[in-house]
């Protein structure tokens, strides 16, 4: 998982290099956990990396260079010396805890520095991560108790499937950021249209309206963003199926169009509102359609249906990627259980999907046969 989020970082900032490091309280240690974009042979960046990520454990803040000017003139001078031309560093931290840092750096033949939206989503990334760490290490003491009390098991599990929003969501990063870019370049267009003809009233009016639909565009992706990235309210409502599925599917529309992935919508008319949690429905339904791309990678169709079966509601998605072997469908819904490389994947969506579908009193299961494609159905209760 470390390996997979370093490179999502790295991809999403355009980071020529990219270090992990964990930190032993204890003994007051980094230790390098993953590097990418860094030679073997060449352990003077490495080197690097670590002086100032002591810093950043020191002061528990991000580090950005060359705006940050509080670092001492060798690690600056070593910096140039090395052909950098930007860093960021951040700490893993959970409340007084640190686990760990984690550094990028692009190299002069970049275009640019490190910018602030890149400090804000490598510091979200950096801070779940450290949760699930510190879940996963919360998990290992539980194992020697004899008793768990329901509300820490409840709040542990909630911090992990947290994580694995996170997880999807830093697989989503590239798709959003191209939604988020298209409208500011357009912004910004138009806004230059009005300084370079200030005279021309009919031009002006085109530009406004446009700079209105973009801004209003880039509004609702980032609403969409921060409603999918927040925690799950506790509370229960009623819901419309539907359009928790349209907010999911506008959340994936750029990641399913790079997929080469066509969406089928096959929807009931007049579907009963059901009593759920829409955010962690649309984990489940974020989970499937990632899986769905991640099946077929030379792209395909998704289909996703819904149709009223007596006091439940089904639903269906069905990709018609490489299919699901016998050995494996049992398996799929275990925890920790991937059929993907090292590296690519957790294992936890479907056990978590699993889970939530558990908790709305329904039931997930899936077809499949070898190079047929697969189908996930879900079955929720209708609320009376």
């Amino acid at each position: 998982m470390d390996q997979e989020l370093l490179q999502v970082m790295r991809e999403a900032t355009h980071a020529d290099r990219a270090t992990l490091m964990h930190y032993d309280a204890e003994q007051r240690l980094l230790r390098i956990a993953i590097a990418l974009g860094i030679p073997e042979t060449s352990p003077h960046p490495i080197a690097l990396c670590t002086s100032i990520a002591e810093r950043v454990i020191q002061h528990r803040r991000p580090i950005v260079l060359p705006r940050d000017t509080d670092l001492p003139d060798h690690l600056v001078t070593e910096m140039q010396h090395q052909g950098l031309r930007s860093l960021l560093c951040v700490p893993m931290v959970v409340g007084q805890h640190v686990h760990g840092v984690i550094s990028l750096a692009r190299l002069e033949s970049a275009q640019s520095d490190f910018t602030q939206e890149d400090l804000w989503f490598v510091s979200l990334l950096a801070e779940r991560h450290a949760a699930a760490l510190q879940t996963a290490h919360l998990y290992d003491e539980l194992s020697t108790r004899e008793r768990l009390l329901k509300t820490e098991r409840q709040h542990l599990e909630a911090q992990l499937t947290q994580s694995a929003k996170m997880a999807s969501l830093g697989v989503m990063a590239g798709g959003i950021a191209h939604e988020i870019r298209n409208p500011l370049a357009i912004i910004t267009a138009s806004a230059q249209l009005i300084e370079d003809h200030p005279d021309d009233l009919e031009l002006h009016q085109q530009c406004v309206q446009k700079i209105m639909t973009s801004a209003q565009r880039a509004s609702l992706i980032i609403e969409q963003l921060l409603k999918f990235s927040h925690p799950a309210q506790e509370r229960f409502r009623l819901l419309n199926v539907h359009t928790t599925l349209e907010e999911t599917f506008n959340l994936l529309d750029h990641q399913m169009f790079v997929s080469l992935v066509t969406l089928q919508r096959d929807f009931s008319p007049d579907m009963p509102r059901l009593y759920g949690n829409p955010e962690l429905l649309q984990q489940v339904f974020t989970n499937l359609i990632l899986n769905a791309c991640n099946a077929m990678p030379h792209g395909g169709q998704l289909t996703v249906s819904t149709r009223i079966d007596g006091d439940y509601v089904e639903l269906r998605f069905t990709d018609t990627g490489h299919g699901i072997s016998t050995e494996h469908l049992s398996k799929i819904f275990d925890p920790f259980f991937t059929t993907r490389s090292v590296g690519k994947g957790t294992g936890l969506g479907l056990s978590i999907s699993y889970s939530i579908i558990q908790q709305h009193q329904g039931t997930i299961e899936v077809v499949s046969e070898p190079g047929q494609g697969a189908t996930f159905i879900i079955r929720l209760p209708v609320s009376d």
